[in-house]
């Protein structure tokens, strides 16, 4: 009687790792096993229950507008003497500009502001200095 050995040990190299052969055999790369192969390879009723609607981009910025316009109400609103007291902690309120510390690189309404011109209020955000 024969039996068949799986021990890759003699397909090990010199500085003790296997050939890369036999890593491919054991551990299939994710290229060849993609998200995008195993798409590819569902039937299509099957796929539609996991894809995200397509909606009009105008419904959409409605919809966020009016969710913005309710959380307005619940937004911190300093007294006089909690604002002086943020600007002697905070010396960047009182010269209305963001801390360097702050990645504002995302914003894409600071973006298009800053191509427009040097607004002195970016995102449409009122200074703290004059809220409230």
């Amino acid at each position: 009687m024969y039996f068949a050995s799986t021990d890759n040990s003699s397909e090990i190299t010199s500085n003790g790792q296997q050939s890369q052969d036999v890593q491919k055999e054991t551990f299939p790369s994710l290229a060849e096993e993609s998200m995008w192969r195993m798409i590819k390879q569902t039937p299509e009723c099957i796929l539609m229950t996991y894809q995200v609607p397509e909606r009009v981009t105008e419904a959409v910025l409605r919809e966020d507008l009016g969710k913005l316009a309710g959380m307005r109400g619940r937004q911190p609103w300093f007294s006089r003497g909690q604002r002086e007291e943020l600007v002697k902690v905070h010396s960047w309120i009182q010269s209305q500009t963001i801390p360097q510390g702050i990645d504002i690189q995302g914003c894409i309404t600071c973006e298009s502001q800053d191509s427009l011109s040097d607004a002195a209020e970016p995102c449409g955000q009122a200074p703290a200095a004059n809220s409230g």
